[in-house]
């Protein structure tokens, strides 16, 4: 039952709510198509948020020029939470986490959708798994992709936690990809 009060909150009257209360009850699935035409923008900016141009504020990073960062995520270790963000510049991406990468075990890898794994080629610090070999095809695969799968190991490695996969969206990096060429 509606208050009769909430017309005056919204500067609606009470038989337009009603209305399309009822048109939204008989009709979910214009529902659905009405907010997908409305919030389409919204989905657009969002994806521009995915991926943010930093500007290169170490020694290391000047050399590399400006990079792209995916917004920082967390991921349970078998231990406690971890933070982890993607980081891709010119020269490599970089997935860079709170924790120690183990790279001696097997499985650090990158696979886009469902294409073939593309291995580390490293780690750079303690907690950065390292892609520098076949950037090309990491680029070209991220921009054709919707989603990428990364997968390492974590020390210590007793008791083996196993393989932890962290899934980020390729929405919005080849626009922000094409914008990174005007960074210096």
């Amino acid at each position: 039952r509606v208050h009769r009060g909430n017309y005056r909150k919204t500067g609606v009257s009470m038989d337009v709510q009603v209305r399309v209360f009822r048109v939204a009850v008989v009709f979910p699935w214009l529902v659905k198509v009405l907010g997908f035409v409305i919030c389409f923008p919204c989905a657009n900016s969002l994806a521009q948020e995915n991926w943010n141009r930093v500007a290169p504020t170490s020694a290391a990073a000047r050399d590399n020029g400006c990079a792209l960062e995916w917004r920082q995520q967390s991921f349970y270790d078998g231990y406690q939470d971890t933070v982890v963000f993607v980081r891709i510049d010119k020269q490599a991406l970089r997935l860079v986490t709170d924790a120690n990468v183990d790279y001696e075990e097997s499985g650090a890898e990158l696979r886009v959708d469902q294409r073939d794994p593309i291995p580390a080629t490293g780690i750079e610090h303690e907690g950065t798994l390292l892609f520098e070999h076949r950037l090309d095809d990491i680029v070209e695969q991220f921009i054709a992709g919707n989603r990428v799968y990364l997968q390492l190991r974590l020390w210590p490695t007793w008791p083996d936690k196993g393989v932890h996969q962290i899934e980020f969206s390729l929405l919005g990096f080849a626009r922000a990809w094409a914008a990174l060429a005007a960074c210096e």
